[in-house]
């Protein structure tokens, strides 16, 4: 008898743990999701927002600066050159 209830108390423990984690995995997996969509809206917006910001002072900028833009915008902190698409560096 009290082997019983002794396998039954384990089998409901590893059930109620079981579920549990499962719930949880599922949850943070549809939170990175919707995550994931706003993340992707918001850089969508951002990039339209500065678009259209850039496209009126871009028509007056000279194309030497416009050229060279990329490769400024490609530097990141602690390097003191960064590798720029044609395959020259900054």
């Amino acid at each position: 008898m009290r082997l019983l209830s002794a396998r039954l108390i384990v089998s409901l423990i590893l059930g109620v743990t079981l579920v549990s984690l499962l719930s949880s995995y599922i949850e943070v997996r549809g939170e990175q999701r919707r995550l994931r969509r706003d993340l992707g809206r918001r850089a969508e917006v951002l990039g339209e927002s500065l678009a259209g910001n850039v496209e009126p002072a871009a028509s007056w900028i000279g194309t030497s600066f416009r050229t060279r833009l990329p490769a400024k915008l490609l530097l990141t902190a602690g390097r003191s050159s960064a590798l720029v698409p044609d395959g020259t560096t900054c």
